[in-house]
């Protein structure tokens, strides 16, 4: 529920020039990302956008996006409300040993719609 309900909060992007700086200086233009919904609303760019090469950087990549929104001033304070509440519950079910076979599922569909939505070959590792 809620890795789900975090993507309610997102939308696929698109890395621009102007972004190609530090970590991303090497990335391509155009390789699909994700970025905070409420910020691409008002044009901000930055640590709202994420732009994961690598399928395995995914997950911690989506953790550093959810840290963003938890923090989101443009984003309704129930919703940061919510995705708190979402992640707690997660985590003691990941205590209990629940497993994580439905995250990994999770991760590998929207790496291939990121995949798709940019056109460019990008690293499934």
């Amino acid at each position: 529920d809620f890795l789900y309900s975090l993507m309610c909060h997102v939308q696929l992007i698109k890395l621009e020039e102007s972004e190609r700086i530090g970590s991303r200086k090497n990335l391509p233009v155009g390789i699909a990302g994700i970025g905070c919904k409420y910020c691409c609303e008002k044009n901000r760019k930055g640590f709202c956008r994420i732009f994961p090469a690598r399928r395995r950087t995914l997950p911690n990549k989506v953790n550093d996006l959810y840290e963003h929104i938890r923090r989101c001033p443009l984003c309704p304070k129930e919703s940061r409300e919510r995705l708190k509440l979402l992640k707690n519950l997660k985590s003691s079910h990941e205590d209990e040993g629940k497993s994580m076979l439905s995250e990994k599922d999770f991760f590998d569909r929207l790496w291939e719609r990121m995949c798709e939505g940019s056109g460019i070959i990008m690293d499934a590792r």
